[in-house]
């Protein structure tokens, strides 16, 4: 083998990559026309989907004495029950006072917990405790049992999610 011999391996290469790529972007292209020729019926049936949801949820919301114990159940792959909601914090005076508390009373935490923009990041706020929460001058809320449904079996909630953000984007 010579250069020549390994230059023409390279354009073949190129050229087999060149017709992988046209027909992965034909795979797309049809996969956009069918869920664009399919959207009518797709929103339909979404619509179906959650009005089901909301009753059952409102049926779960309607009724946590079926819930003491199991919380929650499964039935043809749709999880359904209570969960208690995660606590939430308010702070008092709003963001701009809650930068100036966390300064002042948890300083050692204060790079974690405040952005560069001056605002509380919410994501460090789930990690301190009550008490620390407390200190940085937010009132506590506890979380409340709440109405919980999930289609576990297949991830249908997230590929619906994701194919409706494909066809808005498509707009």
């Amino acid at each position: 083998m010579d250069a020549a011999g390994v230059d023409a391996l390279a354009r073949d290469c190129s050229a087999a990559g060149d017709r992988l790529a046209e027909a992965l972007r034909g795979v797309r292209e049809r996969q956009a026309d069918a869920a664009r020729d399919a959207e009518a019926e797709l929103r339909s049936l979404a619509a179906d989907y959650e009005a089901s949801r909301e009753a059952l949820r409102a049926a779960v919301a309607g009724h946590p004495e079926l819930f003491a114990k199991p919380r929650s159940r499964t039935v043809e792959g749709v999880k359904f029950g209570r969960r208690k909601a995660p606590d939430r914090a308010r702070f008092r005076g709003g963001m701009e006072a809650a930068v100036a508390r966390i300064r002042e009373k948890l300083p050692d935490l204060a790079d974690a917990l405040v952005t560069v923009k001056e605002s509380v990041s919410l994501a460090a706020l789930r990690s301190l405790s009550k008490g620390q929460l407390r200190a940085a001058g937010a009132a506590i809320e506890e979380g409340r049992d709440e109405a919980t449904v999930e289609r576990v079996r297949d991830g249908l909630d997230a590929a619906w999610a994701a194919a409706l953000a494909g066809l808005d984007a498509g707009r």
